[in-house]
C-alpha cells in the first residue's frame, strides 16, 4: 500500500485530487471528502499489492532425479552413479502463473550453482533438464540440488527445492576393497559396500578370482558344507563328493574319513564287511545240529542264518564245522573300485597327497610320463589356474593354488 500512495503522490497527484475534491466548502465537509478518498486509495493498494503478495509467498513441489544410476541393491545408500559416464538430471516441478519466468539451478554441496536453466510461465507440470558427459563436477560431493527461483526482474525469490543424496563411484574403483571391482560386483550380483556378500567366510573377490564358488552362496555345491570350510579342510566347494567315492562330502566328514581319500572309504567299507563276516561266522558255528540256532543269538543273527541254509535243510557235518570261504583280494578290490582319472586330476590327488607340492622331477617318476608330456600338463593346468609353478634353482617347484611354500617364493612377488 506504501507504493501505492508513493505513485499517487508522485507528480502532485494526490495534492490535484485533494484540491479539486475540497474546494472552498466548510472545514468539516472538506474533511469527509478526503476521508472517502484514502479509504479508496487504501482499497486500491490492497488490490494492487495482492497479487505480488500471492507471488511472493508461493511454493513450488520440485523433483530431481538422474537418468541414469548404478542399478545396486544398495537399501538406505547414498544414489550411486558412474562417475565417467553420460547422465541426465531431470528437475521436474508445476508451474502456478504467479510469476512470468522461472529460473531453475542445479547445485553442489558448497551452495554454487552448477547450471542454471531459464523456463517460462505456462501452466502445468514442467521437466528441464541438465545433461553431463561425466559428473566429474559433482566429485566429492554427497548431495545435488533443484532450487527454482522466480525470474521477475527485480522479484528473485525462491519458491522450492529439492536435494538427492549422491554418490559418484568408478568402474574399475573397489569400494569395499574385496578384490572385486565395482563393475564386476554389478555383474556378480554382489554388495559393493559388503566384503563377504554371503557371509560365508570368504570374501568376494577370492570366491570368484580363486576359488570360482558363487559368492552370493554360502554353500556353493549344496553339500551342507560352507565354501570356507571346504577350503579350509582340502574339498573342492563346487563338488558335492570330492574324491568320488559316492559318498557325500560332509556324510565323510561326519564318519571320520578322508572325503579327498577315497581309500580311506573302502578301507572302511572292508571293515565293515569283515566285522559282518565274522559275526555271520559266529553265528554259523552257534547253530547246534538240529539246525536250530542258539537261544543267545540275535533274532536280526538267526534271520541272516536262516538266509544261508535256505537252499541247504540239513547241513552236512563236513559244511557246518567249517565257516564259507572268505578269502579275497583286497588290493584288487581297490584297484577295480578306482574310477579312471584325467591327467590333471592325477597331478591334483599327487600335490595334495605330498602337502600340496612336489617337484616337477617327482611327478615324471611318480606318472612314469615322459617328461615332456610333464611339461606341457603343467603348462597349460598353469594357464588354467589350477596349479602355480615356480623355479628353484635347476627345478621347477609345482604346486596346487594358494599351496606353494612360503619360502619358494621370490621377494619379488610381493
Amino acid at each position: 500500500m506504501k507504493s501505492a500512495l508513493k505513485t499517487l503522490r508522485s507528480g502532485g497527484t494526490l495534492r490535484r485530487i485533494v484540491d479539486t475534491l475540497g474546494g472552498t466548502g466548510t472545514p468539516t465537509r472538506n474533511f469527509g471528502r478526503i476521508s472517502f478518498l484514502l479509504t479508496v486509495l487504501a482499497l486500491v493498494a490492497v488490490v494492487f499489492a495482492a497479487p505480488v503478495s500471492a507471488a511472493n509467498g508461493s511454493q513450488v513441489n520440485v523433483q530431481a532425479e538422474f537418468n541414469e544410476t548404478v542399478p545396486a541393491n544398495q537399501t538406505g545408500e547414498p544414489v550411486l552413479l558412474w562417475k565417467s559416464e553420460p547422465n541426465t538430471l531431470n528437475a521436474t516441478f508445476t508451474a502456478t502463473n504467479q510469476t512470468s519466468m522461472y529460473e531453475v539451478c542445479v547445485s553442489d554441496d558448497t551452495g554454487d550453482n552448477v547450471t542454471c536453466k531459464t523456463e517460462s510461465s505456462i501452466s502445468g507440470e514442467h521437466t528441464v533438464q541438465f545433461a553431463y558427459e561425466n559428473l566429474s563436477a559433482f566429485e566429492g560431493s554427497s548431495n545435488v540440488t533443484v532450487v527454482v527461483r522466480d525470474d521477475f526482474p527485480g522479484r528473485s525469490e525462491t519458491l522450492g527445492n529439492d536435494t538427492i543424496e549422491i554418490r559418484t563411484i568408478a568402474k574399475d574403483g573397489d569400494i569395499d576393497g574385496d578384490g572385486l571391482s565395482n563393475e564386476n560386483e554389478l555383474k556378480n550380483g554382489t554388495s559393493m559396500t559388503i566384503r563377504d556378500t554371503d557371509r560365508d567366510g570368504l570374501e568376494d573377490g577370492p570366491e570368484v578370482k580363486n576359488y570360482g564358488t558363487s559368492p552370493t552362496s554360502p554353500d556353493t555345491d549344496g553339500d551342507g558344507i560352507t565354501d570356507a570350510q571346504e577350503v579350509s579342510i582340502g574339498t573342492d566347494p563346487r563338488s558335492v563328493d570330492t574324491d568320488n567315492d559316492g559318498l557325500n562330502d560332509n556324510l565323510e566328514v561326519r564318519l571320520g574319513t578322508d572325503p579327498t581319500n577315497r581309500g580311506t572309504t573302502m578301507v572302511v567299507l572292508l571293515a565293515g564287511g569283515t566285522f559282518f563276516g565274522v559275526v555271520a561266522v559266529w553265528g554259523w558255528m552257534a547253530l547246534d545240529s538240529s539246525g536250530v540256532a542258539s537261544a543267545s543269538l540275535l533274532p536280526t543273527e538267526t534271520a541272516l542264518f536262516d538266509r544261508f541254509s535256505e537252499d541247504d535243510d540239513e547241513p552236512n557235518e563236513e559244511e557246518a564245522d567249517s565257516p564259507p570261504s572268505m578269502e579275497f583280494d583286497e588290493n584288487e578290490l581297490l584297484k577295480s573300485s578306482q574310477p579312471m582319472l584325467s591327467d590333471e586330476d592325477r597331478v591334483v590327488q599327487l600335490l595334495r597327497e605330498n602337502g600340496g607340492w612336489m617337484y616337477q622331477g617327482r611327478i615324471v617318476e611318480e606318472t612314469d610320463w615322459s617328461k615332456s608330456k610333464v611339461s606341457r600338463l603343467l603348462s597349460r593346468m598353469c594357464d588354467d589356474g589350477m596349479i602355480e609353478k615356480i623355479s628353484v634353482g635347476r627345478q621347477n617347484l609345482v604346486a596346487e593354488e594358494g599351496s606353494m611354500p612360503e619360502g619358494a617364493k621370490s621377494p619379488f612377488d610381493e
